[in-house]
């Protein structure tokens, strides 16, 4: 990796005209230099506040996403309480398993089950492994408890989530 002679909001800037609608992740790699990724975060949440870049998704992905929150919506609303709650839980479940999974995780789906629900640890596994996927659970809830947080939806909505848990 090179060291930066100059000013790292314009090599920021000159990237992304060259690279737009990347990741501030693809943003980081794709630089190539000696700045290390909360540097680049900030950088773009400085460019994002001058007004510099806009953070945002594609038409094509604006309509999807809208396309998936009417599905949605239409599916939920022919559930009862109690179903919903049950799906909710489900979803809870699965998410924080498969997220953990995919981070290196080796509770298995029942022992996850067992973790979130009944507060019940797997023997032999660390206690790192419960708390990573408590936090899944926790993040679930967070957004589910707090919908507007996530309204509207953008890029950096979703980087700054994944950063806090």
């Amino acid at each position: 990796m090179e060291k930066l002679p100059f000013d790292k909001s314009s090599l920021i800037l000159e990237f992304i005209k060259s690279n737009p609608f990347l990741s501030s992740k693809e943003i980081h790699v794709g630089l190539k230099v000696e700045l290390g990724y909360a540097t680049v975060k900030r950088i773009l949440q400085k460019l994002i506040t001058e007004n510099l870049i806009i953070p945002s998704f594609s038409d094509a992905e604006l309509n999807y996403l809208g396309n998936l929150q009417k599905r949605y919506t239409e599916n939920i609303s022919k559930l009862t309480d109690l179903e919903y709650k049950k799906e909710l839980e489900r979803l809870s479940i699965d998410l924080s398993w498969k997220s953990s999974q995919i981070e290196g995780n080796t509770y298995s789906l029942l022992e996850t089950e067992r973790l979130l629900k009944e507060k019940e640890t797997a023997s032999g596994k660390t206690k790192d492994e419960a708390i990573m996927l408590l936090n899944h659970k926790e993040a679930l809830d967070f957004i589910i408890e707090n919908p507007m947080y996530v309204t509207p939806l953008t890029l950096h909505m979703i980087e700054s989530s994944a950063t806090q848990y």
